[in-house]
């Protein structure tokens, strides 16, 4: 896009109206993006890849008309198409209007009436505190009749993803999202889009490049120019600012001692969770693990030691085994805690994690204490079933 940005600034044509559509799952990281590089032309939203698209980008030239002329026009071709004169054609491509879509009912639902729905709630928030539910009970319905349609996983997913984004902060609904990407991709190897969003948030050895790098670097730039920067509703996972990287999967960790003794946190103060990207493992192949504390009846303490986590595992070879979050500067929190970790599973067809969590929280009642929390992750494993 910058290269199109600075031709067309520098063709400066007043005939030509420019619109982006990008495949992105989170807005506002588009909306980042664009202020940094000052972009002035409207750039839409599809995160569920509504236009079929496979690969990006792709550049379409578009007629007076509304015809569409070129395909694969590429920036050092956009003069040419600005000169040509297109011949009006005998039938005029129609004036698109805007057309309530109603929810179909059950007599009349179809694959395409039901994703037609869930788009529609999904990118255009027609029912804003209930569309993450309409629009998964929508693309549901449509998989009942396609089970095994890669373009209904993959919304599924979407959906799910961004339910787990604005709404629930559960983890079985990012474990869905997982899963149902994961799925999508195995329908179709060669969807260069679906397999982005397991790599956005999978492992390293499998990413083409970092995803976010940038945005520390256009946060910066922004506030010098004396701007506010659009802020980011979701945070960045680990995943999504690392690069391409093989880790050592041989970690020389040394293991927290004297902990057997600390009292055990039964998850009245914190819970933990986690998801596996991809969504279902496979022996020899690498995949992460997002753990999340999320403080329950408590608030972190960040005066004293620094929430660590330790994890071993006889089924898989690990990244890592001694994680840390480091404390933010308040005396106390409430944050949800994120910790990632690779990992390599052996010849097996199943695979678990042990481990435990060590840290120093606050009750309500303002005690402080030191607390210990043992925990165990069952991977899922692809199977024949998990596959469609």
């Amino acid at each position: 896009m910058p290269v199109w940005h600075a031709t067309i600034k520098k063709l400066a044509p007043e005939n030509l109206a420019v619109l982006g559509v990008v495949q992105e799952q989170h807005a506002e990281r588009t909306r980042l993006y664009k202020q940094w590089k000052q972009y002035d032309f409207p750039i839409a939203q599809d995160s569920v890849t509504k236009l079929g698209m496979a690969v990006v980008p792709v550049f379409i030239g578009i007629d007076e008309y509304g015809i569409v002329q070129n395909t694969r026009i590429q920036p050092r071709g956009l003069q040419k198409f600005l000169d040509t004169k297109f011949e009006k054609p005998v039938n005029p491509a129609p004036v698109l209007e805007t057309v309530e879509h109603v929810k179909p009912t059950a007599d009349e639902s179809s694959v395409e009436s039901c994703c037609m729905y869930g788009d529609q709630e999904m990118l255009f928030r027609t029912s804003e505190s209930a569309c993450h539910d309409n629009a998964i009970a929508a693309y549901r319905c449509a998989l009942e009749k396609d089970p095994s349609n890669g373009a209904i996983l993959f919304r599924l997913g979407c959906a799910y993803r961004q339910k787990y984004d604005e709404l629930s902060q559960a983890d079985t609904d990012f474990d869905q999202a997982s899963r149902y990407w994961t799925k999508a991709l195995a329908s179709n190897p060669r969807q260069y889009i679906w397999r982005r969003r397991i790599e956005q948030y999978g492992p390293r050895l499998q990413k083409p490049y970092p995803f976010y790098d940038w945005v520390d670097t256009a946060i910066k730039e922004i506030q010098e120019r004396g701007e506010q920067p659009v802020k980011l509703t979701v945070e960045l996972t680990q995943s999504e600012l690392a690069g391409r990287s093989r880790p050592d999967f041989q970690p020389q960790d040394t293991k927290p001692q004297s902990t057997e003794e600390v009292a055990r946190d039964r998850g009245q103060f914190v819970s933990i969770e986690s998801t596996v990207v991809p969504g279902f493992a496979r022996p020899g192949k690498p995949a992460t693990v997002h753990l999340r504390m999320v403080p329950a009846a408590a608030k972190w303490n960040n005066e004293s030691t620094p929430l660590t986590v330790w994890i071993e595992s006889d089924t898989a070879q690990l990244s890592s085994q001694l994680l840390t979050f480091e404390n933010p500067n308040s005396a106390d929190s409430r944050e949800r805690r994120s910790l990632e970790f690779d990992l390599l599973v052996k010849d097996t067809d199943k695979c678990s994690i042990k481990g435990f969590a060590l840290y120093n929280v606050c009750g309500e009642d303002g005690v402080c204490m030191y607390r210990r929390q043992d925990f165990e992750i069952d991977v899922p494993m692809a199977t024949e079933t998990s596959a469609k």
